[in-house]
C-alpha cells in the first residue's frame, strides 16, 4: 500500500508528519510479528518456556536492554504515539497500555519449565495464553485505527485473528525477509555498509546484506 504525500495527512502538524513516515514501518511490522512469530509460540506449548526470555529484558555491560516484544511491538507503539498531537497521543498511550497488560497476561498464561511442558499444558492454560493474544492483537488494532484515523487515511493494516483468514502479507514472504535480515547481520550486518562500500569499489568485496529488502519494501511502503 503507497505511504500518501504528505498533502493528503490533513492539518496534521509537519514534525507529527515527518515522524510518523519515519516509525510506520516498525509499527506495521510490529502486527506482522505478532501474527506470524508471537502467535506462533502462543499456540506451540513447547515454546512456551522460551517465552519468559521474549518478554524479559537483559542487561549488557551494565546498561538495560529491551526485550523481543517490548523492541519490535511496545517501542514502535510509543514513538508513534509520541509523534502525534496531544489529544490523540493520549489515545495512543490508552491502547498501547491494552497491549501491555495483554503481554502480561500472555507471559503469565505460558509461564511453565521445561519439565512441565514435558507433561503439557492444560485446555485452560492454552485458551488463556490465545486469549491474551487476541487482547494484544485487539489492542494493537485499535492503535491502528486511532493512527488512521489521525492521519486521514488507512495507512495501517489491521490484524486477523488467526493466519487462516489471510493477510496483505504471507507467511512465506515474512519469513523470507526475516532470513534475509538474518544473513544481513551475520556478515556485520548495515553499520559496516561504509565500509565494505569502499571496498566493493576495488572489487574485493561482496557487499554483506546483498539485496536484503527494507522494512518499507517488505511492507510495500512507497516514500
Amino acid at each position: 500500500m503507497p505511504a500518501p504525500a504528505d498533502e493528503d495527512f490533513g492539518e496534521l502538524p509537519a514534525q507529527s508528519v515527518r515522524a510518523f513516515k519515519q516509525y510506520r514501518g516498525a509499527l506495521q511490522f510490529a502486527g506482522d510479528y505478532l501474527l506470524y512469530e508471537l502467535h506462533d509460540s502462543v499456540l506451540d506449548v513447547s515454546k512456551w518456556p522460551d517465552m519468559a526470555q521474549m518478554m524479559q529484558g537483559s542487561s549488557a555491560n551494565g546498561q538495560g536492554q529491551p526485550s523481543t516484544v517490548a523492541r519490535l511491538v511496545l517501542i514502535p507503539m510509543q514513538q508513534v504515539a509520541l509523534a502525534f498531537p496531544p489529544d490523540v497521543t493520549d489515545e495512543l498511550a490508552a491502547a498501547k497500555l491494552e497491549m501491555e497488560r495483554s503481554l502480561q497476561q500472555m507471559n503469565k498464561a505460558t509461564r511453565m519449565t521445561n519439565d512441565a511442558v514435558s507433561t503439557g499444558a492444560s485446555s485452560a492454560q492454552v485458551a488463556d495464553a490465545e486469549r491474551a493474544w487476541q487482547a494484544g492483537r485487539l489492542a494493537l488494532n485499535k492503535f491502528y485505527a486511532l493512527v488512521n484515523t489521525a492521519v486521514g487515511r488507512d495507512v495501517m493494516q489491521a490484524i486477523p485473528s488467526s493466519e487462516e483468514e489471510g493477510f496483505v502479507r504471507s507467511r512465506a514472504r515474512y519469513t523470507k525477509f526475516k532470513k534475509g535480515l538474518a544473513i544481513c547481520q551475520n556478515r556485520g550486518g548495515t553499520n559496516l555498509a561504509g565500509v565494505w562500500g569502499g571496498l566493493m569499489v576495488y572489487g574485493t568485496a561482496v557487499d554483506p546484506c546483498g539485496d536484503v529488502p527494507t522494512v518499507e519494501s517488505y511492507l510495500g511502503i512507497v516514500s
